[in-house]
Formats: structure tokens, C-alpha cells, sequence
């Protein structure tokens, strides 16, 4: 039914425009909406349609940061691929690290520490096991508060208060705090906005920006 077919994209959708959306959350979502098509009772034609939709869109994806934004959530990592892809090899995903790092930085080169951490990271090795990473703790406050898990706030405790390299070990942690910090739609924004104009009104059309802020 029209109904069932749509139900997938509506759900996507719900949570594509949250204001909590992530980029880790958008390729995520594809890959819910293509596993669910490519196995769904449909009409072929529908399924090539919305296949072949759903590919194209991923090809103009900037692909290395959406695959980055999944491996630096630590609740994941590299168990979301396919295990016969080069995706859940280390030495894959450390090439995309590295060539995505080279755009960030201007075509500097991470040294060894950033790469090793890297891998270290991938095989939850020493610093990076779940129990280093303080990762039931998270779990629970975020079950407590019944707001998902931002691995964003995980990756800036991890981050000493004077750290400023942008490689080695305390790179990597920033450079994943830069990835995570990229927001995939206007929602927080326009809440923002919003907010701004219900405080900001023609009764208080003198109070400053500053002041609107910290209202808000």
C-alpha cells in the first residue's frame, strides 16, 4: 500500500529535520532506507526507482565526512560496514582520515601519533576501550535525562582544557570534535530564530542583540 511505502521516508524524514541530528545519524538513515528497499515486496520498478535514488544522493554525499561522523561515534566505530568491505578494514579508514585530515589542514600531514591513535581507536585499544572512554557512564546519564547519546560531548571531556595541536593524539581528538560538530540541517537554527523573535517583539524592539542573546 501507499501507506506502508511511504512510512520509511516519513520516519527518516522525523529524524533528518530534529533538531539532535547528526551527520552520523543522516548516513545512518540511508543505509536504514536502502537495506529496507533492496529487501522490501515491492514492484520492481519501485524498488529500481527509489535504489537508484537513494545511490545517487549518497554519490553527491561528501562520503569521507559521513563515514568519519560514524566512526567517531565509540558506540559504533567500524561495526556498521559490511565485513567484506574496505570500510571495516583499519588501514581503509585510516586513508580516509588521513586524505579528509589533508583537506582540513591545508595538505599537512598527520604524523604516526595521529595514526596510530587512530587504529587504536578503531581496535578499542588502551585510552579507547569502553571502559577508558567512561562509555556506560554516558549511556546511563543520557537513559536518565531520555535524551539520546551526543558522542560530541564524549570526544570534548576526552579533549585537555589547553590543547591546541591539530595533530598527534590531541589532533585526532579535535578532529573529531570538528567532525561532529557539522550540522546536517537548520532546525537548531530556526529554533533559535524562534525563540529569538517570541523575546525580541515590537513591545521590546529597543533591546539589543547582547541582550536577546543571553535572554535566549
Amino acid at each position: 500500500s501507499i501507506r506502508n511505502l511511504l512510512k520509511p521516508f516519513a520516519i527518516a524524514t522525523n529524524a533528518a529535520q530534529a533538531d539532535n541530528c547528526r551527520l552520523d545519524t543522516v548516513l545512518l538513515l540511508l543505509g536504514y532506507l536502502y537495506h529496507h528497499h533492496k529487501y522490501a515486496q515491492i514492484d520492481d520498478r519501485i524498488q529500481r526507482t527509489i535504489l537508484d535514488s537513494l545511490e545517487k544522493r549518497w554519490k553527491k554525499a561528501d562520503r569521507d565526512v559521513f563515514v568519519l561522523a560514524i566512526v567517531f561515534n565509540p558506540y559504533i566505530r567500524k561495526k556498521a560496514f559490511n565485513k567484506s568491505s574496505r570500510l571495516s578494514a583499519v588501514a581503509g579508514l585510516r586513508n580516509i582520515a588521513v586524505r579528509t585530515f589533508k583537506r582540513f589542514y591545508q595538505d599537512e600531514e598527520p604524523n604516526l601519533e595521529f595514526r596510530s591513535s587512530f587504529s587504536d581507536y578503531l581496535n578499542e585499544i588502551g585510552k579507547w576501550t569502553n571502559t577508558e572512554m567512561d562509555l556506560n557512564y554516558f549511556r546511563e546519564q543520557a537513559a536518565k535525562e531520555n535524551k539520546p547519546i551526543n558522542p560530541l560531548d564524549i570526544w570534548r571531556e576526552l579533549l585537555p582544557e589547553s590543547a591546541a595541536d591539530c595533530n598527534g593524539l590531541v589532533g585526532l581528538m579535535r578532529f573529531a570534535i570538528r567532525i561532529l560538530s557539522m550540522v546536517p540541517n537548520s532546525a537548531g537554527s530556526e529554533q533559535i530564530f524562534s525563540r529569538f523573535g517570541a523575546v525580541h517583539t515590537k513591545a521590546r524592539n529597543r533591546m539589543g542583540a547582547q541582550k536577546t542573546r543571553k535572554i535566549v
